[in-house]
Formats: structure tokens, sequence, C-alpha cells
């Protein structure tokens, strides 16, 4: 699953979010969520503040490329539909 947002991850907070090897231009004004969840209902996932984002205009589609580095989000999982939103 791939996120968009049209402002930077921790835009309002007082010290904007950093990564310690950031890959990407402080001046983007968007970020970029990309987080993979297999069967076993567990993932990962990385931000676009730690990999390089790929803009395919081809496919118009959005990816990240992190190279050989660590995923940045770990444990990623599917969490259940709350009680309010399961069919009925």
């Amino acid at each position: 699953m791939t996120l968009v947002t049209d402002r930077r991850i921790g835009y309002s907070h007082f010290r904007p979010w950093e990564a310690d090897a950031p890959a990407t231009d402080a001046s983007l004004e968007y970020s970029v969520v990309d987080m993979t969840v297999g069967g076993a209902n567990a993932g990962h996932g990385t931000l676009s503040l730690s990999a390089e984002v790929d803009i395919d205009l081809e496919t118009n589609s959005i990816s990240l490329d992190r190279g050989d580095s660590e995923p940045l989000l770990t444990n990623v999982r599917m969490a259940p539909k709350p009680y309010w939103a399961s069919e009925q």
C-alpha cells in the first residue's frame, strides 16, 4: 500500500521529523509512505524521509527506493475492523 500526503510528515511539530540518513531533498512539500503486509499479517514499510521517491509518469505510479537500507517501519500489521464498521 502506498500513501501520498500533500505535506511533509511531521510538518506541524515544533521539530520536524528527520531520518538518520535522509535520502530525499528536505524541500519536498509532500510525503510518501510505502507499506507491505503479507499473508501472516506481518510486514514492513518505509517513508520518503529515508528513501528516494520514484515517480513513473508512464504508469502513473509512485514508489520508494530505499536501496540496501533496512525498512524504517517494522512490525506493520493490519488491524481488525472496529465493531461499528463490521458488516451486519
